[in-house]
């Protein structure tokens, strides 16, 4: 575009924002004005369809014009038409436009019935109404469009989005229809995997080849990517996503399909992308035999059901049509969430589905009248026992409550499942109870061989625990701290540059579990297939550069977020581990992986665990340190052991 265009276009929109800035009663005269030039138009127009020719005589024209005219205003002013603001035409100021037509229409047919006019067809009464609102319409559609393009331009100096959107599907065009209004967005491409669609156009917007996304983001100076590709497999996003981390953009993404299609979503539910995406793994569908064999017409119980995993057990042991659900949980707000979202699931259900009774009990896992009580009220056919303290500085500073809650709540329980009938029991481990080098991880260890020790006591219940790694966007997982620190500008804080964890979504983990207890025989200890370890600092990177952000570092000055080393935590591992020997058997799943491991017997633990109890009693943390290590060999209370050796 030459020099000189530029000034015009330039003058032109500038023109257009002065109006707009304008008085109110302004702006509504040069809508009139407007109007009336249309019904002028219009009235030539009606005649030559009406006649097929031009008439030479001005006086009918005149006529037909003034009546028009004088018609169109009284009825728009009783209407009310003047007071819309054109920018904001939709579809109702169209019906009302429309409305206006048929009632102009209807008196003038009126006025030529009762009083023809020499060298006015009668017909004209339609003709021209509806000729002139159709001018009118196009009329306001354009002004609407230039208003909005001004607008643009003017925000865009401040505060520009510049998009293109990933995907020419349907979902695409529906996020194209959304953004174009909006005042600070400007989509200047999309990009589409689908050859048939390259070089095509869409709304006026461009349809390039998704293997030129790079070239396109440059060419258009592009500050956001959209994915519009809802129904795209994972693979295919992950690859998209891992394209778009050196690209200086912000990636956001639309919905699933399952959540478009199901309606607990929409088009505008436009989100930054989930860190799951990136860690490589493909969803492996459930087997649904194995999540309803201890399910499926039962009654459930749930400890811990107010937290990270013990919420979404419950969603998943919902879907296996239980008879009743009993959630234990000690914090009352986490228990009405869960309650909220549960009954949200049960509504959606609808009537032909199985009735699931749902309670909800606030209560101790460590409290024996409360889980006696529990137990003997509810007789649970299979229990998911997923309360525990986690948080491993938190527990290396109160080693006595953490051994508290974690052991003894799991041993009540199990205790109380057996003397009541329970078929089923599952505890949710870790795998920092392998090679343990904090509280956390030795007592959860612990809860390990008291299961693995009474299920050589007793044939009449299958005690079974499933470990695995850190579930992403939990309470305590560090996707949510990072994404708060990058949203406050940052610095980014790590422990250790070097510091690897596996990870896994919640969902999955919960089918898992729920699966993996399906198969147990008894005093089974289940490893869930964890993909490959993360590094840390690579996630907090990758989360930075999806913002369309870069690392500020040496090497970068000119970046946006540091990335910062503060030291490993006390009891922290530079790696994790899943297995205590090394090696582990195949299942029928293959997620699923059964460890043999030895344990301490019965006869011999339960000494060493009255012992424990009696120091937790007195709050004696160093007695508990003690027996952990003894109980527990491999725990190594200095971590840099570990983590020199990499294990």
């Amino acid at each position: 575009m030459s020099e000189f265009a530029l000034l015009v276009e330039k003058a032109f929109f500038a023109g257009i924002r002065r109006v707009v800035n304008s008085d109110v009663t302004v702006r509504r005269l040069i809508m009139v004005g407007l109007d009336l030039s249309i019904c002028a138009v219009a009235t030539w127009i009606a005649f030559w369809l009406r006649l097929g020719m031009l008439t030479s005589d001005l006086r009918p024209l005149a006529s037909l014009f003034l009546l028009s005219g004088v018609t169109w205003l009284v009825i728009t002013w009783q209407a009310g038409t003047y007071r819309s603001i054109v920018r904001f035409s939709g579809r109702s100021t169209m019906i009302r436009l429309a409305g206006v037509a048929i009632a102009q229409a209807i008196v003038l047919a009126l006025v030529f019935w009762a009083n023809p006019i020499a060298g006015i067809p009668r017909t004209l009464a339609v003709i021209q109404p509806l000729v002139m609102v159709t001018g009118v319409v196009v009329l306001r559609v354009m002004i609407r469009q230039l208003l909005l393009d001004s607008l643009n331009r003017n925000v865009a100096v401040r505060n520009e989005r510049r998009i293109i959107i990933f995907g020419a599907g349907e979902a695409g065009q529906r996020a194209l229809a959304v953004m174009r209004p909006l005042p600070n967005v400007q989509v200047m491409a999309i990009v589409d995997d689908d050859p048939k669609r390259h070089g095509s156009w869409m709304d006026g917007i461009a349809v390039f080849n998704s293997s030129h996304l790079t070239g396109v983001i440059d060419q258009f100076a592009v500050t956001e990517v959209l994915l519009a590709i809802p129904n795209a497999s994972a693979d295919r996003r992950r690859e998209i996503l891992f394209m778009l981390t050196n690209l200086s953009v912000r990636v956001r993404t639309l919905p699933d399909m399952i959540e478009l299609l199901s309606g607990t979503a929409t088009i505008s539910d436009v989100a930054d992308v989930d860190p799951a995406e990136l860690l490589g793994r493909s969803a492996v569908e459930p087997d649904i035999d194995l999540l309803r064999a201890t399910t499926g017409g039962r009654t459930v119980m749930i400890t811990g059901a107010g937290g990270s995993i013990g919420r979404e057990l419950a969603e998943q042991v919902l879907l296996g049509d239980p008879v009743r659900l009993v959630l234990v949980e000690v914090s009352e707000s986490s228990l009405y969430l869960v309650e909220q979202r549960l009954l949200k699931m049960l509504r959606a259900r609808g009537p032909a589905q199985p009735l699931v009774e749902l309670v909800l009990e606030l209560g101790n896992c460590t409290d024996e009248a409360v889980m006696d009580r529990l137990f003997r009220r509810y007789r649970p056919d299979t229990v998911f026992h997923a309360a525990a303290y986690k948080h491993v500085p938190m527990l290396e500073a109160n080693p006595v409550s953490g051994v508290g809650n974690n052991v003894f709540g799991t041993l009540n329980c199990v205790q109380m499942a057996r003397r009541y009938g329970t078929k089923h029991f599952v505890l949710v481990s870790t795998d920092k109870a392998v090679r343990p080098t904090n509280v956390m991880g030795a007592s959860k260890r612990i809860c390990e061989l008291v299961l693995q020790a009474l299920a050589a006591e007793s044939q009449d219940i299958c005690l079974a625990m499933v470990r695995f790694g850190n579930v992403l966007n939990s309470s305590g997982s560090v996707v949510p701290k990072f994404a708060s620190q990058i949203a406050a500008g940052g610095p980014v804080t790590l422990t250790d540059m070097r510091i690897t964890r596996y990870f896994m979504t919640i969902p999955e983990a919960a089918q898992l579990v729920i699966q993996a207890g399906g198969m147990a025989r008894g005093g089974d200890v289940f490893l869930l297939d964890m993909g490959e370890p993360v590094r840390i600092y690579d996630l907090a990177k990758t989360m930075i550069q999806l913002q369309g952000l870069t690392v500020l570092s040496p090497e970068n000055p000119g970046g946006d977020i540091e990335i910062l080393e503060v030291g490993l935590r006390k009891g922290e591992k530079l790696f994790e581990e899943l297995l205590i020997d090394d090696a582990a058997l195949p299942t029928t799943h293959r997620s699923i992986f059964r460890a043999n491991e030895n344990f301490i017997a019965w006869p011999k633990l339960k000494p060493e665990l009255d012992r424990l109890a009696e120091a937790v009693r007195e709050g004696d943390a160093t007695a508990v340190l003690a027996i952990l290590l003894e109980l527990v060999p491999e725990f190594v209370r200095d971590p840099a052991i570990v983590n020199v050796n990499g294990k």
